[in-house]
């Protein structure tokens, strides 16, 4: 089992990487959730150049990613507390910048394709 510290609250915190099955469960909910999120991108693309003096339009744009976005660091702390319900109970320290540096190595653990990366790498060094 892998693992990787962080820092929350100004102060060290260990993650585990989780079982097969937590783990599947885990990316599960965060596809889910990111479903919506992805949205925000399709409203970008499908907006077109958007002329930021044409008020109409840049409202209609707006419209469709303030929700998200401002929502997002909220997301991403629920989906680490699903990750690990521990973090919880550092809410009241912890930084929007520490949850999403800790989110970050959360998808590290979950998806470990370095690992792969890291075995070709070796062989390409040792062939040379």
């Amino acid at each position: 089992m892998r693992t990787v510290t962080v820092e929350l609250g100004g102060k060290p915190y260990e993650l585990k990487e989780l079982s097969l099955k937590k783990g599947s469960s885990w990316r599960t909910a965060l596809s889910d959730r990111f479903t919506d999120f992805a949205g925000v991108f399709e409203h970008i693309a499908s907006a077109g150049d958007v002329d930021v003096t044409d008020g109409e339009a840049l409202s209609q744009l707006l419209s469709g990613i303030a929700r998200p976005l401002l929502g997002s660091i909220d997301l991403v702390f629920e989906l680490v507390i699903q990750y690990d319900p521990e973090i919880k109970k550092l809410e009241d320290e912890v930084t929007p910048t520490e949850i999403l540096a800790c989110f970050v190595e959360m998808l590290r653990l979950a998806y470990p394709f370095d690992v792969i990366l890291d075995k070709v790498k070796g062989l390409k060094d040792l062939l040379g």
